[in-house]
């Protein structure tokens, strides 16, 4: 079987790069048989160089480029970890990680315009993968965004087109975030894959969510 996890750079990468948990992901990686595609974000390394590329009026498409770059740096972070069974390098293309032979295959980002969010989710859609996994820095998928709404609600279980509409109200409000973007949104509905959505430091969440165990998990599942 196969798996699509996406990591957000915030978690594999946050300011201070913490080796430990990055090598508690690969173990738990490890665990299972399945052959595992992993995307990861650009998080703070990409915030940062973005920052001082548009400081310096660079364009949104070499920012983009930037940021891609980012992403690759952290992927290289889980190839190191996950050692010897992991495709060497970073795959640059969907294409690249479908052919290659490893058991496990990391990528960042691909072509400007699109987010890792929309990378994991066009990944899963081509190797047409049991489910997707999405490690993020909130626990599962919410009516609204519960960093600024005391009042939003943890949706336990939700459609695909229940996470579009979602996505697409919080794309609408300036500083409003979202678990997934709303092009990653769409690719998941249109494909009807199922899709994990958990806080991705909840190592035992990530333990649940690869062995397929609905039992005792926290975040949201999107059928």
């Amino acid at each position: 079987m196969m798996l699509v996890v996406s990591y957000g750079g915030s978690i594999i990468a946050p300011e201070n790069i913490d080796t430990e948990f990055i090598r508690d992901v690969a173990d738990y990686l490890k665990s299972v048989e399945d052959r595992i595609y992993i995307v990861v974000g650009g998080g703070e390394t990409a915030r940062k160089y973005i920052e001082k590329g548009r400081a310096m009026d660079a364009n949104e498409s070499l920012l983009d480029e930037i940021g891609i770059l980012a992403t690759r740096m952290n992927a290289y972070l889980l190839i190191c970890a996950l050692g010897s069974e992991a495709y060497p390098r970073v795959a640059e293309s969907i294409n690249e990680a479908i052919t290659a032979e490893h058991r496990f295959v990391v990528m960042g980002g691909t072509i400007p315009g699109h987010t890792t969010d929309a990378v994991s989710a066009l990944l899963a859609e081509r190797l047409g993968a049991k489910k997707l996994l999405l490690a993020t820095s909130v626990d599962g998928v919410y009516t609204d965004d519960p960093k600024s709404d005391r009042n939003a609600k943890k949706i336990k279980e939700l459609k695909a087109k229940e996470l579009v509409s979602i996505v697409a109200k919080n794309s609408a409000r300036a500083g409003a975030k979202s678990v997934v973007d709303l092009l990653g949104a769409r690719i998941i509905e249109r494909s009807n894959m199922e899709c994990w959505v958990f806080d991705g430091k909840n190592l035992e969440d990530l333990r649940r969510a690869l062995k397929d165990d609905k039992e005792g998990f926290t975040g949201s599942i999107v059928h």
